[in-house]
């Protein structure tokens, strides 16, 4: 029976399954090791493959440690949670108790806080500030998040911000005319798509002739192009490290897709140090930010070996804080990153799914209402505060989560519309 080393992706590929797919594969030329499921494309070259595979071999010890403490951490927290809501029940205490016990603060065996802030005042303890933010992500993050599977979608998302709504006003663009920053995209390999090989290669091919600023497309008599000026700032989010890849497999085990999306993606745009901003999902501690830095430091070395002159701490990343775990461990996480770290955003959907995992053994627990509008006043807007406390106090960028509602109407005209636009 296969089993993989990294036993935590055996959550998604069962040994059976494994199996399986490994009886089709056929060996990937010129790389020891390495066997693929169908037909590649896109960045897949026998240089990117030798490259993505040498990385993963360096970095498999400490993904493996890290995921196995996300099973064992949601062991004791199941555990925890499941005690603790027990113990207010028999007491008859609800949540606006003071004496209310939570899993927050709680020890493990070896001492490690598994949920909750390691510092008592964890918004104001200060840190290092973050490496000098480059040009081209200063300025306000204004972002739209897509697929850049298909070339028409990845040019309008380039084309943002020419693009215009019918009976737009007039003073939009004027408005437009006075600014001088670029919307970003953020190109989207995680939320937005299934992981199909096929999209992957696409999403890699397409993203990069953006970078090169040759993607262009024709359907019929119409053809699709980019803008001569004011392109969005592309800027990748790659899946999360849970993740494996059913495609592509070296000694027997599957390439982690952040490996995958990261690795290829860095080896065709190393010269170009706007294309090496990166957006992280789903990270839930210090610990995993720690594992990221050495994927990146341990990368960036591999690529000085082909290009002396790349400069170390070209890559920057903007972290996607939507996890609980990960937003009581902000500074840490930061800490962790650095150089490499340039700033945060705010999920919500994910958010909202991840708490409900922590307390899903607490009977006081309930899924909040979206619609509800004590959520934004009192709970979104906190986080967003505490963005700016902890990641803007430390000179990094800020991006807050996304706007709660979209116009029943697209007439521009339309108090649904100009509702969505006053919020």
């Amino acid at each position: 029976m296969t089993t993989f080393e990294i036993p935590y992706y055996h959550d998604y590929i069962s040994p059976e399954l494994a199996a399986h797919l490994l009886r089709q594969a056929t060996p990937v030329k010129g790389i020891d090791g390495l066997v693929e499921v169908g037909l590649g494309g896109g960045l897949e070259t026998t240089s990117s493959l030798r490259f993505l595979s040498e990385l993963y071999r360096k970095v498999a010890p400490g993904l493996k440690e890290v995921l196995s403490r996300r099973q064992s951490d949601r062991v004791f927290i199941d555990e925890r949670v499941a005690a603790t809501s027990a113990f207010n029940k028999r007491l008859g205490r609800d949540v606006t108790d003071p004496d209310f016990k939570t899993i927050i603060g709680l020890e493990d065996a070896e001492g490690r806080v598994v949920v909750g802030p390691l510092t008592e005042h964890y918004c104001s303890r200060g840190g290092k500030q973050v490496a000098p933010i480059p040009d081209h992500l200063k300025g306000p993050h204004v972002t739209l998040f897509g697929p850049p599977d298909s070339a028409k979608m990845a040019i309008n998302a380039m084309n943002a911000y020419h693009r215009k709504l019918p009976g737009e006003p007039a003073i939009v663009e004027r408005l437009l005319a006075g600014l001088d920053i670029s919307p970003k995209w953020g190109a989207d390999d995680e939320d937005s798509k299934t992981p199909l090989r096929s999209d992957l290669t696409e999403a890699g091919e397409n993203l990069t002739a953006c970078f090169d600023r040759d993607l262009s497309l024709k359907e019929g008599s119409k053809e699709y192009k980019l803008a001569s000026s004011h392109l969005s700032l592309p800027i990748k989010r790659f899946p999360g490290l849970a993740l494996p890849s059913t495609f592509l497999f070296l000694d027997g085990n599957p390439i982690p897709l952040h490996l995958y999306d990261f690795a290829l993606h860095l080896f065709a745009n190393f010269k170009n140090p706007e294309a090496l901003t990166f957006y992280v999902p789903k990270l839930e501690n210090e610990e995993e930010a720690r594992y990221l830095h050495h994927v990146i430091t341990t990368a960036e070395a591999m690529i000085q070996e082909v290009w002396p002159s790349y400069k170390a701490g070209t890559v920057r990343l903007m972290i996607v804080l939507e996890n609980p775990r990960a937003i009581l461990r902000t500074h840490e996480i930061m800490d962790e990153l650095h150089p490499f770290f340039a700033g945060a955003s705010l999920g919500w959907h994910d958010y909202l799914g991840s708490t409900a995992r922590i307390f899903k053994e607490d009977s006081h627990y309930r899924i909040p209402v979206k619609a509800d509008p004590d959520i934004v006043i009192k709970y979104i807007k906190a986080s967003h505060a505490m963005l700016a406390d902890v990641v803007g106090s430390r000179g990094g960028i800020k991006v807050g989560g996304m706007y709660g509602i979209l116009p029943s109407d697209t007439n521009i005209k339309s108090p649904s519309f100009q509702i969505t636009l006053r919020g």
